[in-house]
């Protein structure tokens, strides 16, 4: 699932869209300047808003594999000491 806010490309605006796909979240985008920012000399043009949907999705899929990498390195930590009762001597959770 991809996200993009509207302040994310420019816009002085908190409406936010999510889209499964880069294309959704496009054609989602876009639909909301024509309703709110049709006269706004800052919205960008097709190409520019195609390249920063790119360039977000790019940073989305980094963070949530980094996301992923941590939560499992959080569950396998807690998982080691929790087998590892000699260091406090108290029962696993």
């Amino acid at each position: 699932m991809f996200s993009l806010y509207c302040r994310d490309v420019g816009l002085e605006c908190d409406y936010k869209t999510y889209g499964e796909a880069k294309n959704e979240l496009f054609s989602k985008i876009k639909d909301h300047f024509k309703s709110n920012h049709k006269d706004d000399p800052k919205v960008p043009t097709d190409e520019e808003l195609k390249k920063k949907i790119e360039n977000l999705s790019v940073e989305l899929e980094q963070n949530e594999y980094q996301l992923d990498i941590r939560l499992d390195n959080y569950k396998n930590d807690r998982l080691d000491s929790s087998r590892d009762t000699r260091l406090t001597g108290s029962k696993p959770f």
